[in-house]
């Protein structure tokens, strides 16, 4: 039986049996760098091209060291295990719902500073969006029209 102590304190026990049964997913072995995601939902009135811009110009500028380093990074890998060619860069994927616009904001980061990478750009961009009134964040929101039948 393996024990860890993962950086959020508690201790994991893997039985051997599973780690012989299943796929070990390690996010520091070979390569340091990992892919996050923002899903950011916009309403359907607001400029989602000028959000487009504004968050891609706030994520470029905040990843722009490590998504070097990342490329740099998996072009050797792909070396070693023959991985095929993809894009590293930041990108912004667009989904419309029934509700709102879905803006899936992905890029690089090292595994070890996700949720600081995570909890930053999501700052970053909060504070960039809220001061464009063409730009609203959208939410599960449910507006109550109440009509009077106008007799007492």
């Amino acid at each position: 039986m393996s024990q860890c102590r993962p950086a959020h304190g508690r201790i994991s026990t893997i039985p051997n049996s599973v780690v012989l049964d299943s796929v070990i997913n390690n996010y520091s072995k070979d390569n340091p760098f990992i892919w996050d995601e923002i899903i950011l939902p916009i309403t359907y009135d607001s400029d989602w091209k000028g959000a487009h811009e504004r968050i891609m110009s706030i994520v470029r500028e905040e990843t722009k060291a490590v998504t070097l380093a990342a490329q740099e990074q998996i072009s050797e890998l792909s070396k070693k295990y023959y991985l095929s060619e993809y894009t590293q860069v930041p990108a912004i994927y667009l989904k419309m719902t029934g509700n709102w616009i879905d803006l899936s904001i992905r890029y690089i980061t090292l595994s070890r500073q996700r949720r600081y990478i995570h909890d930053r750009l999501s700052r970053l961009i909060l504070e960039d969006l809220q001061k464009d009134e063409r730009i609203n964040i959208a939410s599960a929101t449910m507006d109550i029209t109440v009509r009077s039948s106008g007799a007492n």
